[in-house]
């Protein structure tokens, strides 16, 4: 009976343990909504008198938002030496563009349909938090797709290029927030 009584508060424990593991680590990886809400105006040039001033040396804490001012696909995944939970820190806004499709040409074949080749870009604008001015902008670009081979499957009408990721977007950051 005692080891039993061991055997099911060891469980216990583990499982709790693991809850309130989870629990903390999304926390930490999760930006919180109403601090993205506090610079949802700066995409359209509108400073928040709260933030920080963009000065002095890195790391220049950032928040992502998308180009309408809402929550990015990307947003949580902004290092954690670049985030602040605090809007008097943060001095840099980071807005990204709805993706597009640049056709970069088409295949035509005979006897069967033609190929559209695609590439995926973004625009990306970075802003100053407290001002709204623009600090830079840019146009990411995922990957050309392949060429058109001398013969394809008819099913084949379209070919892609790689979505654009957010390691190529932290990379161009990286110059501004932490140099």
């Amino acid at each position: 009976m005692g080891k039993k009584l061991i055997v099911v508060a060891f469980v216990f424990i583990v499982i709790a343990a693991l809850l309130i593991w989870s629990f903390y680590n999304h926390e930490s990886n999760h930006i919180d909504d109403q601090l993205l809400a506090a610079f949802s105006e700066v995409h359209d040039g509108k400073g928040v008198s709260q933030a920080a001033a963009f000065a002095g040396s890195g790391p220049h804490p950032i928040v992502l938002l998308t180009s309408s001012g809402g929550r990015c696909d990307w947003t949580d995944s902004v290092p954690l030496e670049w985030r602040s939970e605090n809007m008097t820190d943060i001095q840099l806004v980071v807005t990204v563009g709805e993706e597009q499709e640049i056709i970069l040409g088409s295949c035509d074949y005979t006897g069967g349909p033609s190929i559209t080749r695609y590439q995926y870009s973004v625009e990306v604008n970075l802003r100053e938090a407290n001002t709204g001015k623009i600090v830079a902008s840019t146009t990411l670009y995922g990957s050309e797709p392949r060429h058109c081979g001398q013969t394809e499957e008819r099913s084949v009408t379209r070919l892609e290029g790689s979505r654009v990721q957010f390691d190529q977007l932290e990379e161009w950051l990286r110059q501004y927030v932490a140099p």
